[in-house]
């Protein structure tokens, strides 16, 4: 769905997560993960605390929206 945005905006952005079982990523096998808004935040939060993020940007829609 992104593949002609990302590319765009390559220059001042450098990272994209998936959510987990969106995209390019594994999905966590039925009944090991909570695919809950509020649990895809936390994977989220600890993915940007993981690489010391302080500062990014959010291009959210669809689960990504109430997730972000």
């Amino acid at each position: 769905m992104f593949r002609d945005l990302i590319p765009l905006l390559a220059e001042k952005y450098r990272i994209a997560p998936d959510l987990p079982g969106f995209g390019y990523t594994e999905a966590p096998e039925r009944g090991q993960f909570d695919y809950t808004f509020d649990n895809m935040a936390k994977v989220i939060d600890g993915f940007t605390q993981a690489l010391s993020l302080d500062r990014y940007a959010f291009y959210v829609f669809d689960y990504g929206a109430p997730t972000g």
